[in-house]
């Protein structure tokens, strides 16, 4: 939702006193003219504040944002829908963020300068070139599709490249162009009106060219010089801690489950316990699973449409009193665990969202995900080896142990971290819990290196199972894959093929999963910016990948066959999809685990698996030789 809620005020304003600059003729001539349909550079100059008051729908959710905006690059805007609301405050050198749970974040990186190129394009940055460090480049280019258009391209240091198209009888900006990765952000400016002296354009529709994502401000009143104390421009304070340990430790342990490299843990929302919440870096926010939403009776707050990993899909709110982290303790009869709450998180709102997919694939029913709302607010230790979660209070944690400490950039909510490809291939890198795999490498890092010539072996599978279902791609195994000073050779790796969506960032490598996080105990500290790595007894371990060649999902109380990966032991014993797993070795499928299955079929080179199958109405025996596929 972030990237929809900056900034979407001020472009009427851009491009005006850089005519006294040295630019080619044809670009000082069109300046000039900008400017005086603007209202003349007196006018403009004399803009010193600006206040504005707008409605805003955001796919199918309407609000009110204001905005405040003081020169030469202060702003403050806030955002309120249906019982909750966002703020973005910067003061010209920090950009901070306040969340709907009221957390307040600080936007670091490259995020941290997509904001300020957003204000440098929307927030009157061209008015004070000399107050700027940056320096700005202007083009123009022939416009053989809209020729009723002028197109000036715009770069500042360290910025990507804007297009204005100016219409060429008004001289007013119509529409501008932004590029994220290789998508182009389009917003179109209409129903200009005169605010002492200068025209403002009422009306702005953002567009990524997928309508369901779309932004429409309107404008109720713009105030030109208004009285803005300096308070509106400082750091918000938040909210309070908004949860509570029970005890007075300052920490707590929690026991895990690790299933298909990804960590789920035992939760309690508002009073129902033994919910199966799974704990993902990778989410910019808590989730709820719509279907147990519904099962619980909590009521929804608002809905949308959101784009996730794999697609995209309705999505809803829910307001919830409490979400507690239990402990588990072991009844004395052995029956039933017993559940002790341990640590309250008060007042929050998740995401809901269906997360039926995933239950398939991981085979373990999934009631929601604790993301970056949750990581935010603690130091998490994940410790792979002994399945055991310590959540500690910041203020409270001290580390003494001897592991490598790396510094992660939150951009987007999601922990970043650089490291190296093949010993000379640098990336920047997202840390994702919630991946499977150890290592996944986009499209543009790929093509940069030119990875699929150097590995012409690979296996035609799914990388990854998101949300909305498989992502499709290639694996392969790389090198190495070095952090600091841990060298991980030969990962299991995902290509990304489709240079699209967040995986077609040129800004991102890839990322890191739980396959190599797990050869590691890991800590997250997000409020030191930190990651904490220390080498565990995984870390020299063979990361074998599918001996079989099967991918399995569960449906119900079905195993079946997802996919039969080509030339592999499953396709040489004629196994298809969509066969119904019923015994290995003889043993009935229903008195193992999805997870167990899986590591039975991923055994080492060489062992033999006897398989009955069900297809249609007949019954089959499959004989299998594992062997490593890649």
């Amino acid at each position: 939702m972030k990237k929809h809620l900056f900034c979407l005020t001020g472009v009427l304003l851009s491009i005006l006193v850089f005519a006294n600059l040295c630019f080619p003729q044809k670009v000082e001539e069109i300046l000039r003219k900008h400017k005086d349909a603007l209202g003349g550079e007196e006018n403009l100059m004399n803009i010193r504040t600006l206040f504005g008051k707008a409605n805003i729908r955001m796919a199918d959710i309407e609000g009110e944002m204001k905005v405040w905006w003081s020169e030469p690059d202060k702003i403050r805007q806030e955002f309120h829908f249906p019982l909750f609301g966002s703020l973005i405050v910067t003061d010209g050198e920090s950009f901070w963020m306040q969340d709907y749970n009221g957390k307040v974040g600080k936007l670091v990186g490259y995020e941290g300068i997509k904001l300020l190129d957003e204000l440098f394009l929307e927030n009157y940055g061209y008015l004070f070139p000399e107050k700027r460090k940056e320096r700005m480049n202007f083009q123009i280019r022939a416009n053989p599709s809209d020729p009723e258009y002028l197109v000036l391209e715009v770069t500042s240091q360290g910025g990507e490249l804007k297009k204005l198209l100016i219409d060429e009888s008004s001289y007013l900006i119509q529409k501008y162009q932004r590029f994220v990765g290789k998508e182009s952000v389009t917003v179109h400016l209409n129903d200009y009106r005169e605010v002492d002296g200068v025209m403002f354009p009422f009306r702005m529709h953002r567009t990524m060219g997928r309508p369901h994502f779309d932004t429409f401000v309107r404008f109720v009143e713009i105030v030109v010089n208004p009285s803005l104390p300096e308070t509106l421009f400082v750091k918000p304070k938040g909210v309070g801690k908004g949860y509570r340990f029970v005890s007075n430790t300052g920490f707590i342990k929690v026991p895990f489950e690790l299933v298909s490299n990804h960590i789920y843990l035992q939760v309690k929302v508002n009073d129902y316990p033994h919910l199966s919440f799974l704990l993902d870096t990778g989410a910019g926010s808590n989730y709820l699973n719509l279907s147990k939403a519904g099962e619980l009776k909590i009521k929804k707050i608002d809905r949308k449409k959101a784009r996730r990993v794999g697609g995209s899909e309705d999505v809803s709110f829910f307001k919830l009193d409490s979400i507690g982290i239990d402990l588990i303790n072991p009844s004395p009869d052995g029956s039933v665990p017993a559940q002790n709450e341990n640590l309250i998180l008060f007042d929050q709102t998740l995401i809901g969202i269906s997360l039926s997919q995933v239950d398939k694939f991981d085979g373990k029913k999934l009631d929601g995900i604790l993301g970056y709302d949750f990581f935010k607010r603690f130091v998490v230790e994940i410790d792979y080896i002994n399945q055991v979660l310590t959540i500690s209070e910041p203020k409270r944690f001290n580390y003494t142990g001897e592991g490598e400490e790396f510094k992660i950039n939150l951009e987007g909510n999601i922990p970043k971290i650089k490291a190296v490809v093949d010993g000379e291939h640098e990336g920047i890198f997202k840390i994702d819990t919630g991946s499977r795999n150890g290592v996944d490498l986009y499209a543009p890092f790929i093509k940069k290196h030119k990875f699929l010539e150097k590995y012409p072996k690979y296996l035609e599978t799914p990388v990854g199972f998101g949300i909305t279902g498989p992502i499709e791609g290639v694996v392969r195994r790389i090198k190495s894959f070095q952090l600091g000073s841990f060298l991980v050779k030969s990962p299991v790796t995902g290509f990304y093929l489709e240079d699209k969506s967040s995986f077609g960032s040129s800004k991102i490598a890839g990322k890191i999963g739980g396959g190599i996080l797990k050869k590691f105990k890991v800590i997250f500290d997000y409020s030191h910016h930190r990651m904490i790595l220390e080498k565990n007894t995984n870390y020299h371990l063979w990361d074998r990948y599918n001996t079989s060649g099967i991918q399995l999902i569960q449906d119900g109380k079905k195993i079946l066959v997802y996919q039969v990966i080509k030339n592999s032991p499953a396709e040489e014993a004629k196994i298809k999809k969509d066969d119904e797993i019923l015994s290995i070795n003889q043993i009935p499928v229903f008195n193992y685990s999805l997870q167990k299955i899986r590591e039975i079929l991923n055994q080492e080179e060489g062992t033999e698996i006897e398989l009955e199958l069900k297809r249609k109405a007949k019954t089959k025996i499959a004989k299998l030789i594992l062997k490593e596929l890649i």
